[in-house]
C-alpha cells in the first residue's frame, strides 16, 4: 500500500509539471500570435502568464534556472511598449526554451499544425536543425545562421516594419 502511495505522489508530481509546461507553451504561442497580428496588448497579457510563479514540484534541478528566465522574460514582455522589443524578448525566451529542452533531453515533437511557420518556430525553442531547415526557407528566415541571428531573424519575420519587404 505504502509504495502504491509514492507512486501516486510522484505521478502528482509529473502531472503539475506538465500542467506548468502546457501553460508555458499556451502563453509563449499566444504571445507569439498576438505579435504576428499586432496585437502588443495580447501579447503583453501572454507575458504576464508566462511570470506566474506558479509551484512546480519535481521539476529537476538542471531546469530552474531556465524556468527562473522564462518568468524574468515573461515579466518584461508584460512590460514591453514597442512590438519589435516585445519580438526580441519573445524570441530570449525561446532560447530559454530551448536550453530547458537540452538540458532535460527533451525530444523534438512533431509539428501538430505542419505548417512551415511551425516548423521553424519548433527549430526555434528545441534548437533542431532539421525542424528550423523545414520551416525556414518557407518564411524566408537563414538557414545557415547561428540560434541568435535566427531568432533576430524570426523576430524581424513576426513584426515586420511598416513599408519594408
Amino acid at each position: 500500500m505504502i509504495w502504491w502511495m509514492g507512486a501516486c505522489g510522484l505521478l502528482a508530481e509529473r502531472q503539475q509539471r506538465v500542467w506548468e509546461m502546457e501553460d508555458h507553451v499556451a502563453d509563449v504561442l499566444a504571445a507569439r500570435d498576438a505579435l504576428r497580428a499586432g496585437d502588443l496588448a495580447a501579447a503583453q497579457a501572454a507575458g504576464q502568464g508566462l511570470m506566474r510563479e506558479d509551484p512546480v514540484p519535481g521539476l529537476p534541478d538542471a531546469a530552474q534556472p531556465f524556468l527562473a528566465a522564462v518568468r524574468d522574460g515573461g515579466r518584461a514582455l508584460a512590460r514591453e511598449h514597442d512590438p519589435e522589443a516585445a519580438a526580441a524578448t519573445l524570441m530570449a525566451i525561446t532560447g530559454d526554451c530551448a536550453g530547458c529542452h537540452r538540458a532535460l533531453a527533451v525530444p523534438v515533437p512533431r509539428s501538430l499544425v505542419g505548417s512551415p511557420e511551425e516548423d521553424a518556430w519548433l527549430g526555434l525553442v528545441f534548437e533542431s536543425e532539421a525542424r528550423w531547415r523545414e520551416g525556414a526557407s518557407a518564411v524566408a528566415l537563414p538557414e545557415g545562421a547561428s540560434w541568435a541571428e535566427r531568432r533576430a531573424a524570426y523576430a524581424a519575420w513576426l513584426v515586420p516594419t511598416p513599408g519594408a519587404g
